[in-house]
């Protein structure tokens, strides 16, 4: 695959040489996110087609993103968001971030694992039907790899919106088959370079 500097491929795409561009979808997804690779400039992008959420309008709020069933990997983003900032707090300080990330890729048909992790500034707007999130000044790396999966980004900054449907009970069965997931993978040959195991998702959505 031949990929032009600052151009944008789906991110499933880079993770298995896979070629197409943008994300396939008619109707609009409730997460796009942009994802730029620090080393080298490249970008990519990033829908999820579902996307549930539960809390507060404290700032105290679990939010799972799955991908589509029709893309060749299952990918799941949890994001916790753990303080709603203020009108004045400035998103490019270290301070700002108020929210951790992690992003699973897994294999459709077998335990392969990637985990990238990180922190983020995150703006929350919540309704009775959902929350808004605006994700800023994300910073994300890979940690722990378990299986054939290959991490063809490395560390990457990330943003966009997400529209979250309230749904506790969902959150709480996307954390479950995760933890069943991540200890699946747990029995695979590891990448020394990285964290030996993958990270058990865990939450007050528990």
């Amino acid at each position: 695959m031949t990929t032009a500097r600052h151009s944008r491929w789906p991110i499933c795409a880079a993770l298995l040489l896979l070629c197409g561009i943008g994300c396939a979808h008619t109707d609009p997804d409730p997460a796009t996110l942009t994802i730029s690779c620090i080393g080298d400039g490249k970008s990519f992008t990033q829908c999820f087609n579902q996307a549930w959420s539960t809390g507060g309008d404290s700032g105290d709020v679990d939010v799972v993103l799955v991908n589509g069933p029709d893309d060749p990997v299952r990918q799941i983003m949890h994001i916790r968001v753990l303080w709603k900032p203020t009108r004045d707090t400035k998103a490019d300080h270290d301070s700002a971030r108020n929210a951790t990330v992690h992003w699973y890729v897994m294999g459709k048909s077998t335990p392969d694992i990637i985990e990238y992790d990180g922190t983020a500034m995150v703006v929350v707007e919540s309704d009775e039907h959902g929350a808004t999130l605006s994700i800023r000044s994300a910073v994300m790396r890979p940690v722990a790899r378990r299986g054939s999966l290959r991490d063809p980004i490395g560390q990457t900054s990330l943003h966009g919106t997400v529209r979250a449907t309230a749904n506790p009970d969902r959150v709480r069965s996307v954390l479950k088959d995760l933890r069943a997931s991540v200890t699946a993978a747990r029995s695979l040959p590891g990448n020394l370079t990285l964290r030996t195991h993958p990270e058990s998702p865990s939450s007050s959505a528990q």
